[in-house]
């Protein structure tokens, strides 16, 4: 039979017609495919079987076209042609023509289409709360401080990115699955363990797990006793990053013996001072001051003693006194330690607001970046002084970063409100204010920036909200300001006088300066100037001082404060 007259054999029975209704109907069944094979997490080789198979079945429509056909809804043999082809010359023709016909497909699979690569996460690994094994159940600080140590050894590392304090922590007695926590964090990787103290001793379990497919990659128990604990923090930090196949740490030099009691003192002190309550941070210092008659030596209680009579400082408490004692303390903490992040996190802080050193601040938030590359809470230092440097292209830049490595620590969400706020962008300081009051609606910070906000955007809902601020100066100044904006009252000023002229003149120098009246808003810049208040080292982006900067005697105050120019 010549190639005419088997092709018109082929029409007859229909055989072209199956192969498109065929075609057509495989198409359709690889597009359910491989959605549903997406979502059900099946292996990519899932698909590559359904093709073969679809494939394999054109030459069985060949063969069926071939012999039988439909008239009048019944299935019947087609009749044969005299010179048809029969036998295993037919059985290798239809086969032929089924692979003819199969052919674009597969090609289509295997060789114009890309393969589509899972996503691949870089190295990088959650740290989450360890549990608390202890007979008592009562040493939550205890298990929360060291997976917190194993943190920021891990958060060290070139290689590998850390997920922040905040969002691991997040999870804490939360039934989540591992590849949501992933997901959420965006690792790949979960150190979860537990800790059983019982007197001097403490057994450590740790066990990292691959989030992807929840297989362990390594376990291990650690009996030790508490005087190593910080050399068992490395042990256990040096493990991880050989299961996570990085580089190895770089030999260190042997940590120090910590006395026991010491160590765990400091960790309750840590504890009361994350609370950020005028009680709990007075508590911390205390704590933090027992922690060190018992271990002179111990370097991270004097950075977190830093902070805490840093925030007193701040808050208007007693300031020279605790401006002194937060230097002194940063001082010593970076003495003890000098690669300690958090050591020159703390410094920097205390150096901007108490010292003016700006110089110096600035080398610390770079040093801190150098030694934790990955730490968030260096970047939120980075971008707190960048906005108090007026710059704030970088100081957006490091809120984000911080954000990224800790997106549910409502401090890094405060500190790019603000800094929005200082570029006059207030609806991205309002996005950015909306999250962090999500993440905690009793947040001093983000109640105070949502009246802020609401202020100067001239809404008159600022009157009740700025009523609601906890924060009292803050309280008193934005209240003030709103009642005379929108109410036309000036009352606000006497009740603000009599509560901030003595401890925050810059409170007063802003109310001026905001309405207008520039030479009563430098007399009392003058007047914080004088002594030293920490609040002007928010000069230069304090945005109730922007209709003062174009004047010469604001100039002239950057100047006596050793700021560059804006």
């Amino acid at each position: 039979m010549d190639v005419a007259a088997l092709v018109s054999e082929l029409k007859r029975r229909r055989v072209f017609r199956a192969l498109m209704g065929y075609g057509l109907a495989a198409f359709a069944v690889l597009q359910i495919v491989e959605p549903v094979m997406h979502g059900l997490h099946w292996p990519d080789q899932v698909l590559g079987y359904v093709l073969v198979a679809l494939a394999a079945g054109f030459p069985i429509v060949v063969a069926l076209a071939w012999i039988f056909d439909v008239n009048a809804g019944h299935i019947e043999r087609t009749g044969v042609s005299p010179g048809a082809p029969r036998g295993i010359r037919l059985a290798a023709l239809l086969i032929g023509i089924g692979a003819i016909a199969a052919g674009p497909g597969i090609a289509w699979y295997f060789l114009t289409r890309a393969p589509r690569a899972s996503p691949q996460l870089p190295p990088s690994i959650a740290v989450l709360p360890f549990a608390d094994m202890s007979p008592g159940r009562d040493q939550e600080y205890f298990s929360d401080g060291i997976a917190e140590q194993i943190l920021d050894e891990l958060a060290h590392i070139e290689g590998i990115r850390v997920a922040g304090r905040t969002s691991s922590f997040s999870f804490r007695k939360k039934e989540s699955d591992l590849r949501e926590i992933g997901q959420k964090l965006s690792v790949s990787h979960v150190l979860e363990g537990s800790v059983r103290k019982e007197g001097d001793r403490v057994r450590i379990t740790a066990q990292v797990i691959k989030v992807e497919d929840g297989f362990h990659l390594w376990s291990q128990t650690f009996d030790r006793e508490l005087k190593s604990i910080f050399a068992l923090q490395d042990e256990i930090a040096r493990e991880v990053v050989a299961a996570l196949k990085v580089k190895l740490l770089p030999p260190k030099k042997e940590k120090r013996a910590v006395d026991p009691e010491a160590f765990n003192t400091f960790l309750l002190a840590k504890r009361s001072k994350d609370l950020f309550t005028i009680e709990s941070v007075q508590r911390s210092i205390v704590l933090f001051q027992k922690a060190l008659a018992l271990d002179p030596g111990l370097a991270p209680a004097w950075s977190h003693l830093s902070i805490s009579y840093w925030w007193l400082a701040a808050g208007g408490t007693e300031t020279t006194e605790y401006s002194r004692l937060a230097v002194e303390a940063a001082e010593k903490g970076v003495e003890l330690d000098p690669e300690s992040v958090a050591g020159y996190n703390a410094r920097a802080a205390i150096r901007w607001q108490f010292q003016w050193n700006w110089a110096g601040a600035l080398d610390d938030t770079a040093r801190a970046l150098a030694l934790g590359p990955r730490d968030a809470a260096a970047y939120n230092t980075r971008c707190l002084v960048d906005r108090l440097a007026g710059r704030f292209a970088s100081s957006v830049d490091a809120c984000k970063q911080a954000i990224a490595l800790d997106p549910l620590f409502v401090g890094n969400w405060n500190q790019l409100t603000q800094t929005y706020l200082a570029t006059g962008d207030l609806a991205a300081a309002r996005a950015a204010m909306v999250r962090a009051v999500e993440l905690s609606p009793a947040s001093r910070t983000a109640q105070w920036t949502r009246c802020a906000i609401a202020f100067l955007a001239g809404e008159r809902a600022s009157l009740d909200l700025c009523k609601q601020v906890p924060i009292e100066s803050a309280r008193l100044l934005w209240t003030a300001l709103a009642a005379s904006e929108f109410a036309g009252e000036t009352s606000g000023l006497s009740g603000l006088m009599a509560k901030v002229a003595e401890s925050e003149p810059d409170s007063i120098a802003a109310f001026h300066a905001w309405r207008g009246d520039r030479d009563q808003a430098f007399a009392w810049l003058d007047r914080a100037l004088a002594r030293r208040q920490p609040g002007l080292s928010d000069i230069k982006w304090d945005p109730l001082l922007r209709k003062i900067r174009g004047d010469a005697r604001y100039a002239a105050l950057l100047e006596k404060m050793k700021l560059p120019p804006d």
